[in-house]
C-alpha cells in the first residue's frame, strides 16, 4: 500500500511540474485580426482556432460541423485514427456517430 502511494504522489508531482507555468485558455468570438495578435505574443506557445460552421440533427442525433485546426487537435488532446482530411469534400467523422448509425470501422 505504502509503495502505491508514493508512486500515486510522484506521478502527481510529476504531472504538477510538467503543466506548472502552462495554462489554456479559451478566447470565444473573436476576429482574424485577435487570432493573429495572439499568435504573435511571446507570451503564448501555441494558438490554436475552432469554429462552429453547422449543426443539425439526423433523427436523434446532433451533429456539429467543425473546423479545427492541427493546433487545436493538439491543444485537446484529440486522438483520431486514419488521416485527417486534406481534401475540400472529405470529412472526419466521431467514433461515437459511427458507433451510433452501425459503421464503426475495424
Amino acid at each position: 500500500m505504502t509503495v502505491l502511494a508514493l508512486y500515486t504522489f510522484g506521478k502527481s508531482h510529476e504531472l504538477k511540474t510538467f503543466l506548472q507555468g502552462r495554462y489554456q485558455a479559451a478566447v470565444i468570438d473573436v476576429d482574424l485580426e485577435t487570432i493573429n495578435d495572439l499568435r504573435q505574443d511571446s507570451n503564448i506557445e501555441m494558438v490554436g482556432t475552432e469554429a462552429l460552421v453547422d449543426s443539425f440533427r439526423v433523427d436523434d442525433y446532433t451533429l456539429n460541423v467543425n473546423f479545427r485546426d492541427s493546433n487545436n487537435l493538439y491543444l485537446y488532446s484529440t486522438e483520431f485514427v486514419g488521416n485527417l482530411p486534406d481534401k475540400e469534400n472529405e470529412v472526419a467523422v466521431s467514433e461515437a456517430y459511427l458507433k451510433h448509425i452501425g459503421r464503426l470501422l475495424n
